[in-house]
């Protein structure tokens, strides 16, 4: 039995940095915590927490496993400017007019952020070996119910990977296994190897043709595939990996991009920054690309959901939402902001209902900055 370490990728780059920094932001939020009241309330609200999870290779005879500990990592705002508190029991889409409406109003920038400004840059979903990128023996990883009688799979690239906290919320509340099959840094194209343009042995194609046939041994009953529109031929490939996907399974679910804007962290942070400094318009180019990406699905035969909705208002896009920073550079979801969606994207899958999906207003509980921690199998 081996047992690895979840860590953001900077700390894997230098581990001594984040344990240096782990260090200093406990004496800081310990040093506040004498200071006031709340300090000890605000000492826990900026413990941050990294994936936790426990995994087994799927792979042909007896299965390895591996657990995954839990990194924490400890930071406070460099700046006191104003606190805020996310709101319960309100909708995604409620929330996000709420923020569009507070930045409208110039508000200040909230001390207490989730997660918190000085580490939001980096703060992203790091799945280890259960991600391809970087890990030639990487594994499939189960997220969901372990006891589950159904199946549902993610497939794509970070566009993909970044919906696994949200996924896992919804697979395990659903009781659906949950295996995530995702490779960072791979337009669809070069995974389906469009038109014979690329190197058939390259990685993304490489890794492609293992997950397909990881799927045909999972049988599962959907899947589900994030959509990067980054690259130049994505709209040539996406359709091309749809169709070979729906012969594999019962539904296939195609969720839009995420909208797109400036660095979420790095406008906060800027000198005199308030929310309204940092709301950012629609852009129209990512607007054209979800209608062509509804259209794709369409003529797939596939299911469709537009994510917009969880991240702009009225074409405006705030960079706090119920005190959460959304994205850690503008279009990857924090991990923190892709749990706060589950309930709403389990509304939104309908794993256990009809065909009919569209993303729909539900109560979402305040989360804290822990990401939903699952069992992997694989």
């Amino acid at each position: 039995m081996s047992q690895n370490t979840s860590i953001s990728r900077t700390q894997a780059k230098n581990p001594l940095r984040g344990d240096t920094q782990g260090l200093r932001g406990l004496a800081e939020a310990v040093l506040l915590s004498a200071l006031s009241p709340s300090g000890f309330a605000n000492l826990l609200r900026h413990t941050k927490v990294f994936v936790q999870k426990s995994c087994r290779a799927l792979v042909p005879g007896p299965l390895a496993v591996a657990l995954v500990v839990t990194t924490i990592a400890l930071a406070t705002p460099t700046s006191a400017v104003a606190a805020s508190t996310p709101s319960a029991n309100v909708s995604v889409e409620t929330a996000v007019a709420n923020a569009v409406a507070a930045a409208q109003a110039n508000a200040p920038v909230p001390t207490n952020t989730i997660p918190s400004l000085s580490v939001a840059s980096t703060d992203h979903v790091y799945l280890g070996d259960c991600d391809a990128y970087n890990t030639p023996s990487w594994h499939v990883c189960q997220y969901g119910d372990a006891k589950g009688a159904k199946t549902v799979v993610v497939m794509g690239n970070s566009h993909a990977s970044m919906w696994v906290p949200a996924l896992s919320v919804a697979a395990k509340a659903d009781n659906w296994q949950f295996y995530p099959l995702v490779h960072e840094a791979c337009g669809f194209e070069q995974m389906v190897n469009l038109n014979n343009h690329y190197d058939a042995k390259n990685h993304c194609a490489l890794w492609y043709d293992r997950a397909i046939s990881i799927i045909k041994r999972l049988h599962p009953d959907v899947i589900v595939v994030g959509t990067y529109t980054g690259s130049s031929k994505w709209a040539q490939g996406e359709p091309v990996m749809l169709n070979q996907l729906k012969q594999l399974t019962k539904k296939v679910i195609v969720l839009s991009d995420t909208p797109k804007i400036p660095s979420p962290p790095t406008c906060l942070l800027q000198t005199g920054a308030t929310q309204k400094s940092c709301l950012w318009p629609l852009s129209k180019t990512r607007a054209g690309y979800t209608v062509r990406t509804s259209n794709i699905a369409t003529s797939t035969g596939s299911k469709f959901i537009d994510v917009t909705p969880w991240f702009c208002d009225d074409n405006l896009c705030p960079s706090l939402i119920n005190n959460m920073v959304p994205f850690f550079d503008g279009a990857h979801l924090t991990p923190q902001y892709s749990k706060y969606l589950g309930t709403a994207l389990r509304k939104a899958l309908n794993l256990n209902g009809a065909n009919v999906i569209a993303p729909q207003s539900v109560s979402v509980p305040v989360t804290t900055t822990t990401v939903p921690t699952g069992t992997t199998q694989g």
